[in-house]
């Protein structure tokens, strides 16, 4: 999947503070926004995420909606993904480099 956001590093944040993410693509193009926080909720068998966020450029004046709601949902999600993906190549990496160092 093409990714249809990308990080704003060009806005200062604070240390504790998410990096603001520019939706570059459809309906909701040019919103800048960070997530605030994030909790994993158990419902029996199900896992519900909640979120919080905060919108910092809303030059096309997009309505705040479920439907807006939903759609960062799927950004996170895809942004969660990447992070374990990254973490498990950086941990995999680092377990090879030590096993080799010790032979």
């Amino acid at each position: 999947m093409n990714k249809k956001y990308e990080y704003d590093e060009n806005i200062s944040v604070d240390l504790n503070e998410q990096v603001p993410i520019r939706i570059t693509e459809g309906s909701y193009r040019g919103l800048v926004y960070q997530y605030g926080t994030i909790k994993f909720i158990e419902e029996g068998d199900n896992l519900r995420c909640n979120f919080t966020y905060n919108v910092i450029d809303n030059p096309n004046k997009i309505e705040e909606n479920q439907e807006l709601v939903d759609y960062l949902g799927e950004i996170l999600i895809e942004v969660l993904n990447d992070e374990i993906e990254e973490t498990d190549d950086d941990f995999l990496r680092s377990v090879e480099t030590s096993d080799s160092e010790n032979s």
